[in-house]
């Protein structure tokens, strides 16, 4: 979006909306990031539900859509992308409340830190596994 559309749009109020590939609307509510090689992370909106979504660099994405994703395992320990906006480059994933350095500072016990920690582990070791490297965060 143009510089000036942005500014015209804060000033009356007018959040950009996306389609993603599922015909879902997601209204974009905050910048949460900027990854200088890998663009922008921001919170949307579909309605009450919330999401994560992040713009992809175009060989990324397109790596992604063509090799990779049919090559996933479905498995609980690798979060994929529940929807794509194609035209923007952009994954669309669910919200998640926390991440495990919160978790860890709220106290939570050694024992299920352990095992969101083995989980992640094993992800990426699935990821590994297909000759799939995960890139950030």
């Amino acid at each position: 979006m143009p510089m000036f559309n942005r500014v015209i749009a804060k000033l009356f109020g007018i959040l950009p909306t996306y389609i993603g590939s599922t015909g879902r609307a997601y209204t974009f509510k905050q910048l949460l990031q900027q990854r200088e090689h890998f663009g922008r992370v921001w919170l949307a909106t579909n309605g009450e539900t919330r999401f994560i979504m992040k713009d992809i660099p175009e060989l990324i994405f397109d790596r992604y859509n063509h090799e990779i994703q049919s090559n996933l395992p479905k498995s609980r320990f690798i979060r994929v992308p529940l929807d794509v906006v194609p035209e923007k480059r952009i994954f669309v994933f669910k919200y998640l409340d926390s991440d495990l350095l919160s978790l860890v500072r709220k106290g939570i016990p050694d024992r299920n830190a352990k095992r969101i920690l083995k989980d992640s582990l094993r992800g990426l070791a699935e990821l590994h596994g297909r000759d799939i490297v995960h890139l950030g965060d």
